[in-house]
């Protein structure tokens, strides 16, 4: 009886075993199913998200804004292509990016130093606080286009709404991967943070030779500033930082989890990481079941512009060559340059010169009791300023100090031009050609000056010196039909005249003028800047 009732009792048990493994069997496969359902909605969620990211840093890469100092600028560089940034002349402009506007200022100042010249340093601070302004500009227009409803405008005239690109882009990038769920974006939930994250990289280039860049090791790689820390540049005991923005070379996913809004310590910052969040409610068959939250942060990118004509600085000889003019640098160390008055200051203020007759010009800002007269040698500092400039964070200063104490090559003739082009490699290269006795044309709200009998040279000869400067006032604000962007030669673009012979009834192209002023001369050295 014991062993039959213990078969009949096994049985049973393996019966109840085999069910409770059933049941184990049935419970861990809808836990899969469910899991799996919750895996896929994560990764769907993930993606759409991360893609949504993606979309606003590339909105804040495109937008710019008009500064009246500088032009159009943005975090991103844009070379003259842009459909709505037309100047009065119908040529398009460039896009300055911030992080290029402020390693330009702070190569300038090296080269100020370089060059002894206080007053370029002084151009140079005034540029950098101007930018400091822009930078808080930029800044602002950000954080207003990243606002729910927020809008900013790209080079080509273009509204951009980051916010609501990156709802489009997030719902376009959902794909469900369970049958029977769907899921909504929470309306309201998905918004935007501009802010930072560590451990990021600039394509802002230190500049050249390293030797003079005057960047620790610490704050810089690869050659390229450290962004998000404050690199000092320091003249005269005096410290002036630079903070420049992280970027990279397309807006690139980064992470959030490290995403901060705010840089304790910093004198001033411009935050170039989005960071967006959104919650997704997800339903089964009809019935809600859960709601995920979701983060991603994604890092603007940004356009090096190459710069591949920057402008040119000209010496003409009209009359030949000087002998007190050798090198470049000789007029800046030229004695009687140095001691010279300028006679008269001029610019076209309803077109260009000669269509449009001279108005008086002044530069209140030169350290000279009258504005309207200030010392020929300050007015030469104002014009090699404006032209080192153009050439942006890649002017090789070993190069440029090389071109001053390199002599001319007076091969071409007589009279001729000597011509000094800004490379996009940095270097500075000189050539000569034949020119004419032929007066360049005025840049509208540009300037010209003059100074008779500059130079009474040791060949019995003296020369009037003449300064034309197209690229002083930049952009359409203040830079008149051209935006102060260089003329093509000479001095020919859109709207301007080709380049004239002497006519009467202006300064320095008449003898009848210098018979006015007991100056029976007619030899004449021009210097030109960014023609």
């Amino acid at each position: 009886m014991t062993t039959r009732f213990s078969r009949r009792n096994a049985g049973a048990s393996l019966v109840l075993v085999i069910a409770v493994f059933g049941m184990l069997a049935l419970m861990i496969m809808l836990f899969c199913l469910k899991f799996t359902g919750f895996m896929g909605s994560y990764h769907e969620q993930r993606s759409a998200i991360e893609a949504a990211a993606l979309a606003a840093a590339k909105d804040l890469s495109a937008i710019v804004i008009a500064d009246p100092n500088f032009g159009l600028i943005g975090l991103s560089d844009s070379s003259p292509i842009g459909t709505a940034t037309a100047a009065g002349d119908g040529y398009y402009m460039p896009v300055t990016g911030i992080n290029t506007l402020l390693g330009t200022i702070r190569l300038d100042l090296i080269i100020s130093d370089y060059l002894e010249d206080p007053l370029m340093k002084q151009l140079a601070m005034t540029d950098y606080n101007n930018a400091l302004i822009a930078q808080k500009n930029l800044v602002t227009a950000l954080t207003a286009a990243i606002a729910n409803g927020g809008t900013g405008t790209d080079a080509n005239g273009n509204i951009l709404n980051p916010t609501q690109d990156a709802i489009d882009t997030y719902k376009s990038n959902k794909v469900h991967l369970v049958a029977g769920q769907s899921s909504t974006l929470v309306p309201g939930t998905l918004g935007l943070t501009l802010g930072y994250v560590d451990g990021l990289a600039t394509r802002t280039g230190i500049p050249q030779p390293q030797s003079v860049a005057s960047v620790p090791q610490s704050q810089q790689a690869q050659g390229f500033y450290s962004p998000n820390v404050a690199i000092n540049y320091t003249s005269n005991n005096k410290q002036t930082p630079f903070v420049f923005a992280a970027q990279g070379p397309n807006a690139t996913l980064v992470d959030f989890r490290v995403f901060q809004t705010s840089l304790n310590g910093l004198p001033y910052s411009t935050p170039s990481v989005v960071k967006v969040d959104a919650d997704e409610k997800y339903t089964d068959n009809g019935v809600m079941t859960h709601t995920i939250h979701a983060t991603a942060a994604a890092l603007s990118g940004t356009v090096t512009d190459q710069r591949p004509n920057p402008g040119a600085f000209t010496i003409t000889f009209m009359d030949g060559p000087v002998p007190e003019i050798v090198q470049p640098g000789d007029l800046i160390n030229s004695p009687q340059i140095q001691a010279d008055p300028t006679d008269m200051m001029q610019t076209p203020l309803t077109g260009d010169y000669p269509q449009t007759p001279l108005s008086n010009y002044s530069m209140p800002f030169l350290p000279d009791p009258d504005s309207y007269h200030p010392k020929f040698e300050n007015v030469f500092s104002v014009a090699f300023y404006d032209w080192i400039k153009r050439g942006g964070t890649t002017v090789n200063v070993q190069s440029l100090i090389n071109m001053l104490q390199t002599p001319m090559n007076f091969g071409a003739g007589s009279p001729q031009m000597q011509r000094f082009h800004l490379t996009s490699s940095g270097t500075v290269t000189n050539d000569s050609i034949p020119w004419s006795q032929t007066n360049l044309c005025v840049s509208n709200k540009q300037y010209r000056a003059t100074s008779g009998l500059g130079i009474v040279s040791a060949n019995q000869n003296s020369y009037d010196l003449q300064i034309t400067d197209y690229v002083h006032l930049p952009g359409t604000t203040q830079g008149g039909l051209h935006a102060g962007e260089p003329l093509n030669v000479p001095g020919t673009l859109g709207n301007n005249p080709n380049s004239i012979s002497y006519i009467g009834g202006s300064m320095f192209e008449t003898i009848k003028w210098h018979d006015v002023m007991n100056r029976s001369v007619k030899n004449k050295m021009h210097m030109c800047v960014s023609m």
